[in-house]
């Protein structure tokens, strides 16, 4: 709560949210209430704890505020996301590489030139509203020269401030969410990779094309620097911060670098050629791709865990659905891989063209990713554990770079030279709101009716007594599919379209239920010859 009050944007959260600011104060005054009569603890408890809740619901902590979301970027939110190919609304940004980021209050931000302006005209920094209309731009350089097109993606933190790359002066800039520039500090070099903020703000770390790993404090000093090495071509691998403080970056060299907190070498592993793919970290293990065609899993040891060839060089940064164990990574052979967190295949899925430096983003409610080509197309694909659906496709006229998921079930995504793009859609009811994630879908149809196979899926967030059996419209009961304990995470069950004594039921409709100790939930499903 100090945080709301305290921090340069009250006024702003106030005047965006006026119900939700009466309701906590009213709630404050029953606490106060309870408090004073001398209500019972448990109740002051409940109350309290209601309150933080609301907080929390209120200023979701879980928007995208950096490159891949986080400190750890591992590209996911716990939250649903759209599933529908409507643009909702456009920004006019063009010559960019990178992707935006988001605060709470649903503000984008990205670089960028202006319509008109040209590939070396004047370059800004961008802040959009909800609704694609420019709240403020600032300007960055007054020419973008050749062959330094923006790639650095903002880090926002809390709220107040956006530390931004920029690769046309060589500096990092950090930028008040007003549009006032508070200060830069050169490193002599293009910054193309997006800046990684600690927890408690105090230091930023950002790669530069140079080779350097920069350690810079908020009060505009040098902590520290760290060279990996020179190779004279762009540094694109963006640091992450490990549970330890450890920092992760990967460089040209093909060596993902492990630094302590004080600027020395805690380990490096090398791969087979040069990395463009940023580390995402999750249950201490470091996920990164390399040109050599491999997505690597590496221990916090630096010991290889394990690594997948694909079939083309994977500059995809890659992203963990930690509810599912799966970690998705787009490759330069068109193919968007989706493997377990201990690297056994799932599925992939065909692009049109190459993603290159788009990277997927997760939307791990309903289980959707989202990822872009150089063929210009955004992809939103469900994943289905051993298989994926693909739910639609949006062509564009310039490359995608890699969407941000906002708290709102949109996504905002950049199209190199055009527009930042926002899709929103209108999202069917929630199977089950907090406990469970059911869904069907059949093996030639979505989500039904079925010929010959359906599929049912759901998530546990613990160990569950689960009995699921299907009846026909008259309530008979046709067979029994689940009954006992089952563990926590995604669980999926197949049904052939068979009675309990093997027979295939005749067409029509039919109803699956799913009980558990606290939990029943019923739906339709229409089998057709």
């Amino acid at each position: 709560m100090g945080y709301l009050l305290t921090t340069g944007r009250k006024r702003e959260f106030m005047r965006e949210n006026k119900k939700i600011s009466c309701f906590l104060l009213k709630s404050l005054l029953v606490i106060n209430f309870f408090v004073k009569k001398g209500g019972k603890m448990k109740n002051v408890f409940f109350l309290v704890s209601f309150f933080v809740f609301l907080i929390g619901q209120s200023v979701s902590a879980d928007v995208w505020p950096s490159f891949h979301n986080n400190n750890q970027r591992i590209g996911s939110v716990n939250r649903y996301g759209p599933d529908c190919c409507t643009t909702t609304c456009n920004t006019q940004i063009e010559w960019n590489y990178g992707s935006p980021v988001i605060d709470d209050l649903g503000h984008a931000y990205i670089q960028g030139a202006e319509h008109g302006q040209g590939p070396t005209g004047k370059w800004y920094f961008w802040c959009v509203n909800e609704d694609c209309t420019v709240k403020w731009k600032l300007l960055m350089n007054l020419s973008n020269p050749p062959f330094v097109f923006p790639h650095s993606s903002g880090a926002i933190y809390n709220n107040e401030v956006i530390y931004i790359g920029n690769s046309g002066d060589s500096s990092l800039w950090a930028v008040d969410t007003s549009g006032v520039l508070k200060w830069k500090f050169r490193v002599y070099n293009p910054i193309r990779s997006s800046p990684v903020v600690t927890p408690d703000g105090a230091v930023i770390y950002v790669m530069c094309d140079s080779g350097y790993l920069y350690a810079i404090n908020s009060d505009n000093s040098l902590r520290w620097k760290y060279f990996t090495s020179y190779t004279g071509k762009e540094e694109t691998s963006s640091p992450a911060i490990g549970s330890d403080n450890t920092i992760y970056v990967g460089a040209r060299s093909g060596k993902l670098y492990a630094i302590n907190p004080d600027g020395s070498l805690k380990w490096s592993y090398t791969t087979g050629l040069d990395i463009w793919s940023s580390p995402a970290i999750h249950n201490d293990v470091i996920y990164i791709g390399s040109q050599d065609n491999k997505l690597y899993a590496i221990n916090s040891d630096g010991s290889l865990k394990w690594s997948y060839s694909t079939g083309g060089n994977v500059m995809s940064s890659p992203a963990i659905n930690y509810t599912l164990n799966m970690v998705y990574v787009g490759s330069n052979d068109t193919y968007l891989y989706a493997l377990t967190t201990d690297g056994v295949f799932k599925w992939k899925r065909k692009l049109s063209g190459m993603p290159g430096i788009s990277s997927p983003a997760v939307a791990m409610s309903n289980s959707m990713v989202y990822i872009g080509d150089d063929a210009n197309k955004i992809y939103m694909v469900e994943d289905w554990v051993d298989s994926s659906v693909l739910k639609c496709s949006l062509t564009h006229d310039w490359d995608i770079t890699s969407p941000a998921i906002d708290k709102d079930t949109s996504i905002w995504y950049n199209e190199y030279s055009h527009y930042l793009h926002k899709i929103k859609c209108k999202l069917p009811p929630r199977a089950i709101e907090e406990k469970f994630d059911i869904r069907v879908r059949s093996e030639r149809s979505w989500p039904n009716p079925f010929r010959k196979e359906t599929k049912i899926s759901f998530i546990l967030p613990e160990k569950s007594y689960i009995k699921l059996d299907i009846y026909d419209i008259t309530g008979k009961l046709v067979i029994k599919l689940m009954d006992g304990s089952y563990a926590s995470g995604q669980h999926l069950i197949k049904w052939d379209g068979k009675d309990q004594h093997g027979n295939k039921i005749t067409a029509g409709t039919y109803l699956f239920m799913l009980k558990t100790d606290t939990y029943t939930v019923t739906r339709k499903m229409t089998v057709i010859n």
